[in-house]
């Protein structure tokens, strides 16, 4: 999956959650026009500088290393020499694995947080 597709797939949860988030929003926050926004995610041959695709993560809520993920993947999306492509999905694979042991880690945490809620009614 692109990391254009990624952001905008989490743009799209947000939407659900916070009904008043607009494009045009974000657009403003990030201190850029609304156009561009839409241009960003419309045309294949705009890409965003790594440092202001950094504040539209950040404005977004993602997490540190979710978006290291999606600064490597953007990385990888323009990478044109093959082992330059490899080298960065290895490096993709380990943040994929770190990003889903943080959140087994955040579940278990949040099991033994309800575990003890649990006990504490039961008695």
């Amino acid at each position: 999956m692109c990391y254009k597709q990624s952001i905008r797939t989490r743009i799209d949860s947000i939407r659900e959650n916070r009904p008043g988030f607009t494009l045009s929003g974000l657009a403003n926050k990030i201190e850029i026009e609304p156009s561009y926004l839409s241009r960003f995610f419309t045309t294949k041959t705009i890409h965003f500088s790594d440092d202001l695709l950094y504040r539209m993560l950040k404005e977004l809520n993602l997490s540190e290393p979710e978006i290291d993920f999606l600064l490597l993947l953007k990385d990888l999306d323009r990478a044109q020499h093959p082992d330059r492509k490899r080298f960065l999905q290895i490096k993709l694979r380990a943040h994929r694995l770190c990003i889903w042991r943080t959140r087994l880690n955040d579940l278990k945490k949040q099991l033994s947080e309800m575990n003890v809620l649990v006990e504490q009614l039961v008695k």
